[in-house]
């Protein structure tokens, strides 16, 4: 965005409070600007999407739907919050390690490329009881190195399958990167460790819905994951409050709906101005 486009514009949609405050700083009027977080489709990624491995059984949060009649966006981030902490009252650490290494915690990374993926590598070092799968990138064949493997560019319509086996997503881009990973995971019911960047710093509720952590902390990361890891109830606790915030606010129909009526809007003050 330029700053003649910012002041210029009748309207300007902004995706988190990042992108408010730089369109601000280009010189937008306020009036002009309207924040309408990411959508995502709340159907193909659902904790029920594609058939749960058994370990995960248990796990996962039931699929958390609008009460009949409360329409989307019903609950509230203080509700969100509330049945987090309820959810997680009293939970103790668990032993998230299994002995069978088939069965290893499983973190996914879909940031393939650049920093974000390095962060994650190095990350997983520091938890030897883990698992990384690592998709996105550059194209080449599957590669697995030790606890780390390395798929390569993956269909979007992988990625529910992917999610399914994950225990943790890991989204560390040092930049802001939209946040659709982290947003597609919660949606899915997995607990989200991101980097405070961007779209991410709105899209995650740290102790919520998930952690967050300064960019290019690897070593931060690594003990945001095993906090997760290490307390089974707190896991589920985060992974319902993420599936129930990805519905209340982030749903395509609700995002559609309300970038129609910023249009709609803009267009009739545009209109009225013309006429004066």
């Amino acid at each position: 965005m330029n700053a003649l486009l910012a002041r210029t514009s009748q309207g300007l949609l902004a995706r988190s409070e990042a992108e408010e405050e730089a369109a601000l700083r280009l010189g937008a009027p306020r009036e002009n600007i309207r924040l309408i977080p990411s959508g995502v489709d709340t159907e193909l990624f659902h904790p029920e999407a594609v058939p749960m491995p058994p370990r995960q059984r248990g796990r996962r949060p039931q699929a958390a739907e609008p009460k009949p009649g409360a329409g989307k966006g019903a609950q509230s981030d203080a509700t969100a919050a509330a049945a987090a902490k309820a959810a997680t009252a009293g939970a103790k650490s668990g032993g998230a390690t299994r002995p069978d290494g088939s069965d290893s915690p499983r973190v996914l990374c879909l940031d393939g490329g650049g920093p974000a993926r390095a962060t994650a590598i190095a990350a997983i070092r520091a938890i030897p009881e883990a698992r990384l799968t690592v998709a996105g990138g550059t194209a080449h064949e599957p590669v697995r190195r030790g606890r780390v493997e390395l798929l390569g560019p993956v269909p979007h319509t992988a990625v529910p399958r992917l999610l399914a086996d994950a225990d943790v997503l890991v989204s560390t881009p040092d930049r802001d990167s939209g946040g659709s990973a982290a947003l597609e995971a919660m949606a899915c019911g997995v607990p989200v460790v991101a980097t405070d960047v961007g779209a991410l710093s709105d899209l995650v509720l740290d102790q919520i819905t998930g952690l967050l952590v300064p960019p290019r902390r690897p070593d931060l990361v690594a003990r945001a994951i095993r906090r997760v890891l290490h307390r089974s109830s707190w896991q589920l606790a985060l992974g319902t409050a993420g599936r129930d915030r990805a519905c209340a606010r982030h749903d395509w129909d609700r995002v559609a709906t309300e970038t129609e009526r910023f249009y709609l809007e803009r267009i009739e003050a545009a209109t009225a101005a013309a006429a004066a």
